[in-house]
């Protein structure tokens, strides 16, 4: 009988979950890692939420996707933690078996609370585990798992006064543009959407999701600005909750316009903009700075989570050429603020 021989499969295993910030980023991080080792393997542990999914459903390059249940926790509400200490019991027997099962080389984690389980299960089972916190106040998945990581890569260097100092090192934000010399000059960028190259170019960001906050802006702005058509025009990533007839509204302000909730032609937005206005996304801030544009960022700000406004005022002291911040409070406040730092930055 023939002697088979045990083929052993070299593994990389990344885990997030929870939001395209985590995700998104993470799936980037893999994509380099195969680029870099196209004969590895690559595993990927989220939540088995409909957008977790949905972003990595079909992505050719994960060879072993494993879903994991862990709904997110709500402190105020005690009768929610026996249900999710449970899940979290069941996420960490099951990344413990196929943890062991297929041995991953290292685990690799841009955060979220399903990291805990998988890299709690990693560190029993000895395989490296390396964090990337691409905020620059670190969220509570990365504060607790700093301890077990053999490296904490970090965005901000404003991040090392809250995780071990000794074992973070900076690193660029994962993003999926490689190179921006590859992508259309300004003038090519333009003509590609049909833009006239003698007005300025705006790209408003609000995401796929989109930002009702920054539309509702961006309209006040507009109804004061009667003449705005002969001196700007505007691509505007709306998204998918806005109910608003940006079409009709642009055609009837005379403003040449390019409106999508989703493209992966964004590269070729950005090249195309003279101002960018956004949130402060990590993800998109550093593909600001990577486009080296003008940007306005309104930083999205809630009771319980303000990480937005570090990444921007972190932003902001690295790139001050580039970043002017402006809080929604402000705008609220001040209808005319919006219409001034715009024409200050188009200057």
């Amino acid at each position: 009988m023939e002697n088979k021989k045990t083929i052993k499969y070299h593994r990389i295993c990344f885990v997030a979950g929870k939001s395209g910030g985590h995700i998104l980023p993470c799936i980037t991080l893999a994509q380099q890692t195969l680029h870099k080792y196209p004969n590895y393997e690559i595993m990927f542990f989220s939540t088995n939420s409909p957008l977790d999914k949905q972003l990595i459903n079909g992505n050719g390059i994960i060879k072993h996707y494993i879903p994991l249940k862990l709904d997110t926790i709500h402190l105020k509400k005690i009768i929610t933690l026996p249900v999710f200490a449970w899940q979290l019991m069941s996420s960490f027997v099951k990344s413990f078996f196929y943890l062991r099962k297929l041995n991953p080389e290292a685990v690799i984690s841009t955060g979220g609370y399903i990291s805990i389980p998988v890299c709690i299960a990693a560190h029993l089972l000895k395989i490296p585990i390396e964090l990337y916190e691409l905020n620059a106040v670190p969220g509570k998945a990365v504060k607790f798992l700093a301890p077990l990581a053999f490296k904490v890569w970090i965005c901000f260097e404003k991040s090392t006064a809250y995780l071990p100092a000794k074992k973070c090192a900076l690193t660029h934000y994962p993003i999926k543009f490689k190179d921006a010399t590859t992508f259309s000059t300004k003038e090519e960028a333009l003509k590609t959407v049909n833009f006239s190259l003698d007005r300025k170019t705006i790209l408003i960001l609000g995401g796929s999701q989109g930002s009702l906050f920054i539309n509702a802006a961006i309209k006040q702005m507009l109804e004061r600005w009667p003449d705005a058509g002969k001196t700007i025009q505007i691509i505007h990533q709306t998204g998918a909750l806005d109910r608003t007839n940006w079409s009709s509204m642009y055609a009837e302000l005379n403003i040449t316009y390019l409106v999508f909730g989703y493209s992966e032609a964004l590269g070729d937005y950005y090249s195309a903009a003279d101002l960018v206005i956004c949130r402060s996304g990590a993800g998109t801030l550093a593909e600001v700075s990577f486009f080296n544009k003008k940007c306005i960022t309104i930083p999205l700000e809630t009771t319980t989570n303000n990480h937005q406004v570090d990444n921007a005022v972190a932003a902001a002291q690295m790139r001050p050429d580039l970043f002017s911040i402006i809080n929604q409070n402000d705008i609220t406040h001040n209808n005319k603020l919006l219409f001034q730092t715009v024409n200050h930055c188009l200057q």
